[in-house]
């Protein structure tokens, strides 16, 4: 599929879905909006409270990435999340400023991947993607994120043989304040060790130019 859109691309919420995304290409647009709207560049996928995504060999272009929020899956069905293979350019969280404008300042904190409330999933995997991000062009906040989220003892998340090039604010020499960067393993609080993040192995990446 070729999809464009001043929203989110792809996305599904509170049904339980199962999704699988294929050698397809999203090019997110400016939603062309004043910054009083607060209105940023679409995710490629949103997912909340799902049971399992399969992403592969897809194309990202100027959107704020994919977001996974609440694992609903049966680990006994095979469900999970897999991530393979993509290639990101420009993740943007920045708001539009009008027809073709984004703010200098104002934006919202998106990244490449974030697991949000992804807990006790077995054989989640982000491998061999490719994310790119230019000065002035983009503004990620970390390119892989793992909010509140974990894997399991036996079964850890996995992410390794990415490359990741670029994490820069929205006005990267003025910023004296940006804090992303490449991959946040462990965000989020949490009151008991059932609820902490944990069980997740990060290696062979590439990190190259992240500015923070």
């Amino acid at each position: 599929s070729n999809i464009e859109s001043r929203g989110n691309l792809i996305r599904s919420r509170y049904v339980r879905a199962n999704v699988a995304v294929r050698h397809s290409r999203g090019v997110a647009l400016n939603p062309g909006l004043p910054v009083s709207e607060k209105r940023y560049p679409g995710y490629f996928l949103q997912l909340e409270e799902f049971e399992s995504a399969t992403v592969e060999n897809n194309e990202l272009i100027g959107t704020s990435g994919m977001y996974f929020r609440k694992y609903l899956g049966d680990p006994a069905k095979g469900q999970t999340v897999r991530i393979l293979r993509n290639r990101a350019r420009n993740i943007d969280g920045r708001y539009s400023d009008g027809k073709n404008r984004f703010s200098n300042t104002d934006f919202y904190r998106v990244q490449f991947v974030q697991f949000n409330d992804v807990r006790d999933i077995p054989k989640a995997e982000i491998a061999w993607n490719e994310v790119i991000n230019e000065p002035n062009k983009s503004r990620v906040e970390e390119n892989i994120n793992m909010y509140q989220s974990s894997g399991t003892p036996s079964s850890p998340i996995l992410i390794h043989d990415n490359y990741i090039q670029g994490a820069y604010a929205a006005s990267p020499v003025t910023d004296k304040k940006y804090a992303g960067g490449g991959l946040m393993l462990g965000d989020g609080g949490a009151k008991t060790l059932d609820g902490a993040v944990g069980f997740i192995r990060a290696y062979r990446n590439q990190i190259v130019s992240p500015s923070n």
